[in-house]
């Protein structure tokens, strides 16, 4: 799991998205291996409609995109390693169509990631088998797809992608791998050029222990974040939009595990949450935000008891623009906590429980 608001772009995307009601909308795999979903009756409201099954047969987590006429659409990996896809039929209708698996077969391994073009197409990303990442694309926005999977890495990759916009709408790309010279693990990074099919390459260096996260910041800045070595969050960010990079820098940190989420404050400071070792969730966020962009000095606490927190956490913005975070625990259940006021980091309501993804409903 990862970090999404269709919104703010904080990407990869996954299972928690606004929909086009702005109410959130969560996705989850359920122990069946059926795509469940649960969303808010109201905007902003702790008030959720239980969970209802989409069908499919997920081998990942699933992830969640928003067309360019607002239709959301997930996307899965399934036992037989090829990607499919379901979309709502119309915007903020209740209707989804049928499962259809996406043109070809990329011998999916990982959980897909999915990013829109500037123009609206919606791309998506995966890693093979045999370590490289393989994408496809939209013909047209809302459309159709390309007849095939095409190699963006070519092999030597390790994990999940983070992939985002630039400031001026390039999509970049984000993933551990090992650099051609030395063969140690680094962040590889890719990015269009132009904003067409062609991509360029580089290495942002580093040395990753779990998979990036990716924002954009108020400033038009990327950011990366990613587990270091030694129990240690480090960041590198553009010097300037759409620009070269800084050096990493450590966050610190209590032992975190698994792929950090960013949030985005209403004032455009960074929220970072991390999953520690023991199955709890702390979180540290910028005092001012970019292009200054301090950090508070210490992580605080922002779960600590039973069950015991057992998946990343996931970040959405609230229609009024207050962070959400949801969690899978040790029992089996989403749950999420939020903030009582709007850019509040300290102010957090108690964890509420979404239950167990499944559909006693049956529809």
């Amino acid at each position: 799991m990862a970090t999404v608001s269709s919104v703010r772009y904080v990407s990869p995307f996954s299972w928690v998205g606004l929909n086009t009601n702005e109410a959130l909308e969560v996705f989850a795999r359920g122990s069946d291996g059926t795509l469940q979903h649960n969303w808010q009756t109201a905007p902003s409201r702790n008030e959720w409609s239980g969970w209802y099954s989409l069908g499919g047969n997920l081998e990942g987590d699933p992830v969640v995109a928003t067309n360019l006429d607002a239709r959301m659409e997930v996307f899965v990996r399934t036992t037989d390693g090829k990607v499919q896809h379901a979309w709502q039929t119309t915007p903020h209708g209740s209707s989804w169509s049928r499962w259809e698996s996406l043109p070809g077969s990329p011998s999916a391994a990982g959980t897909p990631t999915v990013a829109r073009n500037f123009d609206g197409r919606l791309e998506v990303f995966v890693r093979a088998t045999g370590g490289s990442v393989q994408h496809i694309w939209q013909t047209a926005p809302n459309n159709g797809w390309r007849d095939d999977w095409k190699a963006l890495f070519v092999d030597d990759v390790m994990g999940d992608m983070a992939v985002i916009p630039d400031a001026d709408g390039r999509l970049e790309a984000f993933v551990r791998g090992y650099d051609d010279e030395n063969g140690v693990l680094t962040v590889l990074h890719a990015y269009q050029r132009p904003h067409v099919e062609g991509w360029a390459f580089g290495e942002l260096g580093g040395t990753p222990q779990g998979d990036p996260a990716a924002v954009l910041n108020t400033s038009g800045q990327q950011e990366v974040f990613v587990l270091g070595p030694g129990g240690s969050v480090e960041h590198i960010w553009q010097t300037k939009p759409s620009n070269g990079w800084a050096s990493w820098r450590s966050l610190g940190g209590d032992s975190p595990v698994g792929t950090p989420a960013v949030g985005v404050n209403t004032d455009g400071r960074l929220d970072l949450f991390a999953r520690q070792e023991g199955g709890t969730l702390e979180h540290k966020w910028q005092t001012n935000p970019a292009p200054d962009g301090r950090w508070s000095p210490t992580w605080a606490p922002l779960y600590n008891g039973s069950p015991l927190l057992i998946g990343d956490p996931v970040v959405a913005s609230n229609a009024d623009g207050r962070l959400e975070v949801f969690a899978l625990f040790g029992d089996g259940t989403i749950r999420c906590t939020w903030q009582n006021v709007a850019g509040n980091d300290s102010d957090w309501s108690a964890w509420h429980s979404l239950g167990v993804p499944e559909s006693p409903q049956g529809g």
